[in-house]
């Protein structure tokens, strides 16, 4: 009789578990009273069943650590304006995995123009918007800019700008623009295709050395089959193409001015190291031949730095 009392007393309170489950089963209620290991461990699997969602994955070209130093070093300088937002695409070059600090990552800035024409048959061209990327890839400024001339020829199948786009309350005045942007760039090194061009329209002057132009980077260019044996540029589109495996500029569809500086600075990336050493000795031999032509001057004032350290 002990025996079958100890018996019960272990056998009786699992019987009746099974028969709470079995009860909650069928009604498919939750009682304050059955709150056991059991049921926390099963309710917490269905909460995670429910609550399961899609993993969404950030374009690269946002994921740019520019949270990390925006507070130091850039900072957005316009709002970003748009006639209609586009879907910029991905980059997946543009991302932080390469040999640059966060430091070094900070200096760099990315730069492209859409253009419209003025003037007599539109050939004289005019900024008609302005579009500014970090190291990365993540937008920093980007917005139509205000013509002062009569635009002659919108050059919208390429451009994408519409009259409406540099209407008032759409764009910003051309000095606002010019002052914002030369603020951006003191200290820092520029990288785009055909900078020539974009900065000669903006009204704005640039260092050489802290330019990098992959249309006048020889590695990316070609040589012209004439007898002078002239090294050409190439377009941006064959490059980022071939470097890259981007397709951009394609034909039907309007430029991007951001997704073109993305490009540069993808095809900068991609040789930093080998593109840093030849500035650093262009540099170099500019400031050996400068101490020679100019060392009566430097021995009186050995202060004077012509070109940066």
């Amino acid at each position: 009789d002990a025996d079958s009392t100890q018996r019960s007393t272990i056998i009786a309170p699992k019987s009746s578990n099974r028969r709470r489950r079995r009860r909650r089963r069928r009604t498919g209620s939750l009682g304050s009273e059955d709150s056991s290991s059991d049921t926390n461990t099963s309710t917490g699997n269905r909460e995670k069943g429910s609550q399961k969602r899609p993993v969404l994955r950030r374009p690269h070209f946002q994921n740019s650590g520019i949270d990390e130093y925006a507070s130091t070093c850039i900072r957005p300088v316009c709002p970003v304006v748009y006639r209609s937002a586009p879907q910029h695409k991905k980059f997946p070059l543009l991302s932080d995995v390469d040999d640059s600090t966060a430091e070094e990552r900070c200096q760099y800035l990315g730069l492209d123009c859409e253009m419209v024409g003025v003037g007599p048959g539109g050939v004289r061209s005019a900024v008609a918007r302005v579009s500014v990327v970090d190291y990365s890839g993540a937008i920093l400024l980007d917005t139509f800019v205000k013509v002062n001339d009569d635009v002659t020829d919108y050059r919208t199948e390429i451009s994408g700008v519409h009259p409406e786009d540099i209407e008032e309350g759409n764009a910003i005045d051309q000095e606002i623009c010019r002052q914002e942007l030369s603020e951006l760039l003191v200290g820092r090194i520029l990288v785009g295709h055909g900078l020539k061009n974009d900065l000669r329209a903006l009204g704005i002057s640039h260092p050489w050395y802290d330019v990098r132009d992959s249309a006048k980077y020889e590695p990316f260019m070609v040589r012209s089959n004439d007898s002078t044996a002239r090294m050409l540029p190439r377009k941006l589109r064959d490059l980022a193409y071939e470097k890259l495996g981007l397709s951009i500029q394609k034909d039907g569809e309007n430029h991007s001015s951001v997704e073109d500086a993305r490009a540069a600075m993808g095809l900068y990336r991609s040789v930093r190291r080998k593109w840093e050493k030849v500035v650093e000795y262009k540099i170099r031999k500019t400031r050996e031949i400068e101490e020679q032509k100019y060392s009566p001057i430097l021995m009186d004032k050995p202060n004077i730095a012509l070109i940066p350290v």
